[in-house]
């Protein structure tokens, strides 16, 4: 697996927008379910990590198990983190664990063991110590396991004041790819100043979900996941929008 790309996206149990219109409230998701559906195939991503879906045996709504491989699904705070992969690499992966809000996978062939996780760290401003104990367990995970390339992606919850902190947990280094090859169009996945997903919201931007790898792996590109609103300028698929990258390892 020279070359691969990943999708991280928290669709919000495909929950219909406060913004959407009346007969996709009255539709019982299943107008969500079409749209998040169509994004994850129409960006064809080798490997797939979501949060907060309703419960692991909901997958089949949106993806198809002959396209993807469950590897595992964790609950968190809110609903189930899960992780899925192409069936041609599927084969090549070793280990599954679950770590907290996480679900970690090792890819090995050869002199590569490649951990891959979907995670959905702690909420909240206040929040940053449990983040900070969830991010290094699943360090230790992947260390523990020989990993020689990481991926980490997933709804993280991180305040931009804890980035030097989070960074500093891995040694050899994990590395943002937004700080890497990031836009500012692709910067905020939270965002409620135009995304009215939630009828009571506080109007503000941040960087909730991320992908990090180490320097082995090269970042190739970086798109942002469902970020063009739907029925009106306010309407979207999920109160965060996900991030898909191509990348390449590298060593």
């Amino acid at each position: 697996m020279p070359n691969f790309s990943i999708l991280t996206w928290n669709i919000s149990q495909a929950n219909a927008s406060h913004a959407a219109p009346t007969d996709w409230k009255d539709a019982d998701g299943a107008e969500n379910r079409t749209v998040i559906s169509n994004l994850i195939r129409s960006h064809n991503p080798d490997i797939l990590a979501l949060q907060e879906i309703p419960d692991p045996s909901w997958l089949p709504m949106i993806v198809s198990f002959d396209a993807y491989i469950p590897l595992g699904s964790a609950q968190t705070h809110c609903g189930f983190t899960t992780l899925l992969i192409r069936p041609q690499l599927a084969k090549n992966i070793k280990n599954v664990y679950q770590v907290g809000p996480s679900i970690i996978a090792f890819w090995k062939n050869k002199s590569i063991t490649l951990s891959i996780s979907s995670s959905h760290l702690h909420p909240g401003k206040g929040g940053s110590p449990e983040r900070k104990e969830q991010y290094t367990a699943l360090w230790q995970c992947a260390n523990q396991q020989n990993a020689t390339h990481m991926v980490f992606a997933g709804d993280m919850n991180m305040r931009g004041h804890e980035d030097a902190n989070m960074e500093s947990i891995c040694h050899p280094p994990l590395h943002d790819v937004w700080k890497k090859i990031g836009t500012h169009q692709n910067k905020w996945t939270w965002n409620t100043k135009i995304n009215h997903y939630h009828k009571n919201r506080f109007a503000f931007t941040a960087r909730f979900d991320r992908i990090y790898s180490t320097s082995n792996i090269e970042q190739k590109s970086l798109r942002l996941v469902g970020g063009t609103p739907l029925s009106n300028p306010h309407h979207f698929a999920s109160d965060h929008f996900g991030l898909c990258a191509q990348m390449m390892i590298t060593q």
